[in-house]
């Protein structure tokens, strides 16, 4: 039974990065002094308790994690900064932080371990072979733990992505609630001061842009604002004025290097300023050159020459 149990448990750890637990070896069919003698002869290396590597396996950081999530026990979930970096936020951290359900027992050496009362299958996200906060408990996390620019970072990375919208966020802390979470008045407050109507850029050019418009008076632009072109078409403005019939669209080389879409472009910039629109172009160049030219033209775009800006 053991040589069939061996193949099985090697084969799991062919995708759990060289690592296993003694539950999965058990359940794989290895009676628990057939583990002990493993672990004797040096077929198998203890990561931490009830949890070994193979010997030979590459030491990676990916099996690092992995063997301590599966020390954390049955429910646990890679979160906080290390989930943040499974999310791709901009955010680096060596460390491994998990998150267990408050009536957890288990306690396992060198993890950085928190706890909560909440944590539904909503706030979960499966990465490989590892399940760790979804990118929206990611952030409503962070708060508690992070402060200022690296924050909002993460908060504005998550949105550019995707990964979550301001609307969604804001329910999520609505139904997590504030008892014991001191991040979430920082984090609305992000919100409210980056996201107007909860609308969010959908590109960091777009996000570079919108943060040198900050310091210009008079009303705050929408972001993604709809409209309806003659034929029926509904378009997407990145930063627009609507009373003032003003947009600012943000020309990523990564989205219009396409001829068609290119093309496509310039054709609803066409209806839009045939409908009376203003439509202002600005790129990756303006904004790493020249941002100061960028806030000019906006501001004489919309009468606002003279006024002192960032």
């Amino acid at each position: 039974m053991e040589p069939m149990a061996d193949i099985r448990i090697a084969a799991m750890a062919a995708q759990q990065h060289g690592v296993f637990s003694a539950a999965q070896a058990l359940a794989a069919g290895m009676s628990r002094d057939a583990m002990r003698h493993r672990v004797v002869s040096g077929r198998w290396g203890r990561v931490h308790r009830g949890v070994f590597r193979i010997a030979g396996s590459a030491p990676t950081s990916d099996q690092a994690l992995t063997a301590a999530w599966l020390a954390a026990g049955d429910g646990a979930v890679v979160s906080h900064r290390t989930a943040a970096r499974l999310a791709g936020f901009p955010l680096r951290s060596d460390a491994v932080e998990l998150t267990v359900a408050s009536t957890a027992t288990r306690v396992r050496r060198g993890l950085i371990v928190h706890r909560t009362s909440s944590l539904s299958p909503a706030d979960r996200a499966t990465y490989g072979n590892v399940v760790a906060t979804s990118p929206t408990r990611t952030l409503i996390d962070l708060a508690g733990v992070l402060r200022g620019p690296h924050l909002v970072a993460c908060v504005d990375a998550a949105a550019s992505k995707r990964l979550t919208t301001p609307a969604y966020l804001r329910r999520r802390m609505a139904a997590l609630g504030r008892n014991g979470r001191r991040g979430i008045p920082i984090l609305e407050a992000v919100l409210d001061e980056r996201f107007p109507l909860d609308r969010a850029p959908e590109s960091p050019l777009e996000r570079s842009v919108v943060d040198l418009l900050l310091d210009l008076p008079g009303d705050r632009p929408v972001l993604q604002y709809e409209v309806r072109l003659p034929d029926g078409r509904v378009v997407r403005l990145d930063i627009a004025w609507p009373l003032e019939r003003l947009a600012l669209e943000a020309d990523s080389y990564e989205f219009h290097s396409a001829k068609a879409a290119w093309a496509m472009d310039h054709t609803k910039r066409a209806v839009l300023v045939a409908m009376g629109w203003r439509i202002l172009p600005v790129t990756d160049f303006d904004v790493c050159e020249r941002p100061e030219w960028i806030v000019e033209l906006v501001a004489r775009a919309r009468g606002l020459v003279g006024t002192p800006a960032r």
